[in-house]
């Protein structure tokens, strides 16, 4: 039975779960020998352990994760990971839930602290608003199998698309993929937090490499837009966005197109 039902059976139980923190694989052990059924790797432990200073904010995530994955690989219990407040913001909570998974962690903690974060027992938190905790909470967990290929853009573009006044719409069908529209307010498209729209697009293609995009962008009545299946069509197996040569040609092909058809605005 996978780690991941073990801990839905534990909490589907309503018995309440002991889980006694872990710092190192060790203590993992040790804690399914004695007999415990579930695992609490410490965020406080880990942070005194590995650096010797108290939970503070020093962590960084890999070193986190390097832990977690350990201690998950030495015992069959299930795992429930302290990741602090995600590491950033909700698209770099969803990367810690997705690195996480892969490290073999059945369940995490999540903080609403600003970061530098410390401990939950000590002096000094400051809170992040309700509003950004509910989008880390709810943003990176409602991503279903099909649509998980989009990645990292997602929670990017909905971020963006609300505070510049558009939408962001998901999509996805049985047989038919996934589809999403991102919509911006004319006037907001150019200014932040989307700042250059070009660049914007590359972030999205970059951290999104199987999605595929068409972009449309119009003034008054002209316009122009980019697919990117023709893109690949043309391109083959050449056509990979991470690559630093493919993204900085579509950069500078948008900015290209973007000029000309404002400067034929101006006329």
């Amino acid at each position: 039975m996978k780690t991941t039902t073990k801990l839905r059976e534990l909490i589907k139980s309503k018995e309440l779960i002991v889980a006694p923190g872990a710092f190192s694989p060790l203590c993992a052990k040790m804690i399914q020998k004695v007999g415990f059924n579930c695992v609490y790797m410490s965020g406080y432990g880990v942070a005194a352990y590995r650096l010797g200073f108290p939970d503070v904010g020093l962590m960084t995530m890999n070193e986190s994760l390097d832990t977690a994955r350990a201690i998950a690989q030495a015992c069959d219990l299930p795992v429930i990971a302290d990741v602090d407040n995600g590491y950033g913001n909700v698209i770099n909570v969803k990367r810690t839930v997705e690195e996480y998974e892969l490290a073999g962690v059945a369940g995490i903690q999540l903080e609403d602290q600003s970061w530098p974060k410390r401990c939950g027992h000590m002096e000094g938190k400051v809170l992040i608003s309700a509003e950004e905790m509910v989008q880390k909470i709810r943003d990176p967990f409602v991503t279903t199998r099909t649509t998980r290929k989009v990645g990292m853009g997602i929670p990017f573009m909905d971020m963006v698309t609300k505070q510049c006044g558009g939408h962001l719409l998901i999509q996805s069908r049985k047989g038919k993929g996934t589809v999403v529209e991102a919509a911006f307010a004319k006037d907001n498209i150019d200014r932040p937090p989307l700042g250059d729209i070009v660049s914007s697009i590359k972030v999205l293609l970059v951290g999104t490499p199987y999605l595929e995009l068409k972009f449309i962008y119009k003034i008054g009545t002209s316009g122009f837009d980019i697919d990117t299946r023709v893109i690949r069509s043309l391109l083959g197996d050449e056509a990979d966005f991470t690559r630093p040569e493919v993204y900085t040609w579509f950069e500078e092909y948008l900015k290209q197109e973007i000029s000309q058809l404002r400067c034929e605005q101006e006329v």
